[in-house]
């Protein structure tokens, strides 16, 4: 009886341990800046997607000829994804948090930048990375802060640079390829360690595409991981700290984490027009990497372009999208798991709170306020799609009695104002006042 006691005991701990390691559901928030929202909880969680040597260094090959040629490679990285500064050079200091000037006569550590230097080019040496400012991370013959946290994530990883830097020699420019990408993906890493964490534009593409990849889980240790290591590099009194601080983050920052960063980075910030929509034929898996953002976040990377930022926290990730772009998906056809699209309810209530507009029966036909005007918003595209729509200049629809008139599952609905952007209308205000 007691052993029987005892077994039934270590088999609900058993089970305890496996409900707590288990993967906690989250949820994605889209909104337009039309104001329109649109939630999608993801039904299941697919694991990481594994990038072989090969294959890396095949995608390393086909994007090194088309990466930016930046002269400081650094600071034109910090300048690309828009890590913060006011005037003249400042580096965000996380420790303290707080920006600081950078020039020669403020050092920032009690170990000599002279000694800095020397260490980190010893590092190098020992590498096949190359000689001197390998990764090309020195300003004015300086270690700046962030150098050092760029350094400390390559130290972590340095074979996966090295692979990468061998498929670039072709280019007959490994250590210019080696020093962009370098610098490009500490550059994003960094924004995760900013007091309001939040990649926009190119990051935002890099961050749905590591999504796709690892997985929201690995994504947001990795963040987590990052800032800790951040954090420590600006503790760390000497090299061996810092390496130490590397070494940890790569506890964290696998060779399979560093293939997609490196990948992504490569294709992201390319001279090429298209941005990363046009090279993702390019990527490794990358129709696997596709499916698992579309499953994962409700997002068909064909659209990515339209992303403007991406907010990722514990059990949620939020996307900003151009506006009207989200209605657009969200009529299309919703991923399997997302909810019906939900619109600003100051919106709602300028277009049905006005007795005058003549709207209350529709909008008790159609089962609320969101869902008719989803119903208007799928027939004004479809219209638009057939000719019956024609913006004025700028894509500007006209106003008053002059706007057009729709038909809504056999309800005349006329549209006025708002204006057209792409293959979307988005709606100012409706009216039915003088309609059949």
């Amino acid at each position: 009886m007691r052993c029987a006691l005892m077994v039934r005991l270590l088999l609900v701990a058993w089970l305890a341990s496996l409900l707590g390691c288990a993967a906690a559901p989250y949820v994605v928030r889209f909104r337009a800046a039309s104001g329109a929202t649109w939630t999608y909880r993801p039904t299941s969680r697919a694991g990481p997607l594994q990038i072989s040597e090969a294959h890396f260094q095949d995608t390393v090959r086909s994007s090194a000829r088309d990466l930016p040629g930046w002269r400081r490679p650094l600071e034109d990285a910090r300048r690309f994804f828009d890590v913060p500064e006011r005037s003249g050079v400042y580096l965000y200091e996380v420790r303290t948090r707080r920006l600081i000037p950078e020039s020669a006569d403020s050092p920032m550590d009690e170990v000599s930048n002279e000694k800095w230097v020397a260490d980190y080019e010893d590092w190098c040496a020992r590498t096949r990375l190359g000689t001197g400012d390998c990764l090309g991370i020195l300003l004015d013959g300086h270690l700046t802060s962030h150098g050092r946290y760029v350094l400390a994530l390559w130290i972590s990883r340095s074979e996966v640079l090295e692979a990468a830097v061998e498929s670039a020699r072709e280019t007959g420019q490994p250590k210019a390829v080696l020093a962009t990408l370098a610098g490009a993906t500490g550059m994003y890493f960094m924004l995760w360690a900013l007091p309001e964490p939040i990649s926009k534009g190119v990051a935002a593409v890099i961050t749905l595409g590591l999504i796709g990849y690892l997985g929201f889980d690995t994504v947001l240790e990795l963040g987590t991981a990052f800032d800790r290591m951040v954090r420590e590099s600006d503790q760390a009194k000497d090299f061996a700290e810092l390496r130490e601080a590397g070494q940890r983050f790569g506890k964290v920052f696998g060779q399979n984490a560093a293939r997609a960063l490196i990948a992504l980075t490569a294709a992201a910030i390319g001279r090429t027009g298209g941005g990363l929509v046009a090279k993702l034929p390019s990527l490794p898996g990358a129709s696997q990497m596709s499916q698992a953002v579309l499953d994962g976040i409700g997002l068909d990377m064909a659209v990515v372009g339209e992303v403007e930022a991406v907010v990722i926290s514990p059990g949620a990730v939020s996307i900003s999208l151009a506006s009207g772009s989200v209605v657009s998906m969200a009529v299309a056809g919703k991923p399997a798991g997302s909810s019906v699209a939900e619109v600003n309810p100051n919106k709602l209530n300028h277009i049905f709170g006005k007795a005058e507009h003549g709207l209350d029966d529709f909008v008790k036909a159609s089962g609320g306020r969101e869902q008719a005007f989803m119903r208007i918003q799928e027939a004004a595209n479809a219209a638009l799609r057939e000719g019956r729509i024609t913006p004025g200049p700028n894509g500007v629809l006209p106003g008053g009695d002059a706007g057009p008139i729709i038909d809504v599952a056999g309800t005349k609905i006329r549209l006025i104002g708002g204006r057209v952007i792409g293959d979307v209308v988005e709606i100012g205000t409706v009216s039915r006042r003088g309609l059949p």
